[in-house]
């Protein structure tokens, strides 16, 4: 007996059901390769999270809690079981989870399988007390109180038979479910390429549909085009919006630039004689024969500088001279606006309204005009009301539709009357003034068009619109003791214009 007692104290101490959980159980899964209880001897059981739950807990609540778990409901500190734990685990858990798709699909997986594995140990923690009972029997056994030994052996054999078949089965269902997994996935990712193969398709059908509907298009606008071009000759004209005759009633402006010019010439005797023969010498000045000859020299700013400051000055004579042989020239077409003669306080329409409708009403007269577009361009109905913008669009619109045979000259005289805030900014005569000088642009479409502008003085703001070089000072020019004479004044500017 002395023999026996030591391996059945040896057996008791450690039974071979616990040898088998410990040593060859992972053979058959590997989730039990560390498994979370270890045998303890001295109590005879296993050792569970139970016991480790006091000094876990402990350790946690000497540590500073972050606020914001205490105030999501996801605090640990006052549990006292890890069952308490693992349900406040489980609800921060299904939060962080919280979401459908693709990922929410696998996420939804991984939940299942932590839920298996959950099983499986809750499983083996049962089948742990079982073990327990198991062990009972075989110190029964070994201390040779089993009633039948032999039978007893057989059902320990065939216990063990039945567990490892258990086991090889949870093993085989695993491989089962990995298998249908990955055919899963194969199938998604195929039904994915199909879709995208056949999207591919679809686009290059419609890009095909494109083409075809893009290469009618152009069939259908080439059609019309020449169905426009063969019946442009069947259509009747169209009608204008206005004529010229009614659009001169409509701006009811007076012709007052002959009468201006006869004043001019009546004030003859009462201009000084220097002035008059420096002013005449303006005809053989460089910068002078150079505007009135070279198609690059559009414009010109002519300061006097003259000795007197009467309301006629020998630089107005000069400027209606001028006009007076520029309107004998028949390809040339001149409008003329002295400043002088309109300085009416009391006319609202003085200033850079009646300067713009007074070029307007000149070269109306001067030359017939084609009103079938105009509505495209200005607003007919303002017109009345003297718009200025619409008046000024007016003005540019009729010298664009000049024949680019013909040569426009405008002539502002006495410039320098105009100066003063009142008309400049108040009656609009810088906005006029640079819309004219817009003329002169080299991107311009328009016939030659000649700006002279004149002032017996200097000016200030007005100069501001002409480049340095297009600005002619009489200071240079030598003074002549005798007065102006009409004729040889007249025969030297026909012989300038002549050079052209």
């Amino acid at each position: 007996m002395a023999n026996t007692s030591t391996p059945i104290q040896g057996i008791r101490k450690r039974p071979p059901s616990v040898d088998f959980i410990d040593n060859q159980l992972h053979e058959f899964h590997p989730a039990f390769a560390s498994p979370r209880i270890r045998f303890d001897a001295a109590l005879g059981r296993y050792t569970f999270w139970e016991e480790m739950f006091p000094a876990a807990i402990a350790k946690v609540r000497s540590g500073e809690e972050p606020k914001k778990l205490a105030s999501r409901g996801f605090s640990i500190r006052r549990e006292t079981g890890w069952t308490g734990v693992l349900r406040i685990l489980y609800a921060a858990r299904a939060q962080y989870w919280n979401y459908t798709g693709f990922i929410g699909s696998i996420k939804k997986a991984a939940k299942r399988t932590a839920d298996i594995r959950s099983d499986v140990e809750t499983t083996l923690r049962d089948f742990q007390e079982q073990l327990g009972d198991v062990e009972e029997y075989v110190a029964i056994y070994a201390t040779g109180q089993a009633a039948d030994p032999k039978a007893f052996e057989s059902l320990l054999e065939n216990y063990k038979s039945q567990l490892r078949n258990a086991l090889q089965e949870m093993k085989t269902y695993e491989d089962a479910l990995l298998s249908k997994v990955r055919i899963l996935h194969y199938r998604e990712g195929h039904e994915v390429h199909l879709k995208a193969s056949e999207g591919a398709e679809r686009l290059s059908e419609l890009q095909k549909e494109s083409q075809r509907l893009r290469h009618r298009n152009l069939q259908l606008e080439s059609q019309l085009r020449d169905e426009r071009s063969r019946s442009r000759g069947r259509l009747a004209p169209s009608i204008p919006p206005i004529t010229q005759d009614a659009l001169l009633d409509l701006l009811d402006m007076p012709r007052f630039e002959e009468a201006d010019m006869a004043l001019i010439a009546d004030a003859k005797a009462d201009i000084d004689g220097r002035d008059q023969g420096q002013v005449e010498q303006l005809v053989s000045d460089a910068k002078f024969r150079q505007w009135a000859v070279d198609p690059r020299c559009r414009e010109l700013l002519v300061h006097g500088h003259l000795r007197g400051d009467f309301r006629v000055s020998a630089i107005s004579q000069f400027s209606a001279v001028l006009v007076e042989n520029l309107r004998n020239v028949p390809n040339f077409r001149t409008v003329v606006f002295i400043c002088s003669e309109h300085l009416c306080p009391d006319d609202p329409d003085a200033g850079g309204t009646s300067l713009i409708k007074s070029l307007i009403v000149q070269l109306l007269d001067q030359q017939d005009f084609n009103f079938s577009t105009i509505s495209q361009k200005i607003k007919i109905p303002l017109l009345k009301s003297n718009d200025i913008h619409q008046l000024c669009l007016l003005f540019l619109w009729l010298v664009r539709q000049l024949d680019k045979k013909l040569s426009l000259f405008i002539v502002i005289d006495s410039i320098n009357k105009y100066e003063s805030p009142e008309y400049l900014e108040g009656r609009h005569v810088y906005k006029v003034l640079l819309d004219v000088l817009k003329l002169t642009a080299r991107k311009e479409r328009v016939p030659q068009v000649k700006i002279l502008l004149t002032s017996p003085t200097d000016t200030v703001k007005v100069r501001d619109a002409f480049n340095e070089k297009d600005i002619l000072s009489m200071s240079d020019v030598p003074i002549e003791g005798r007065g102006l004479d009409e004729e040889r004044f007249g025969t030297n500017i026909g012989n300038t214009l002549f050079e052209r």
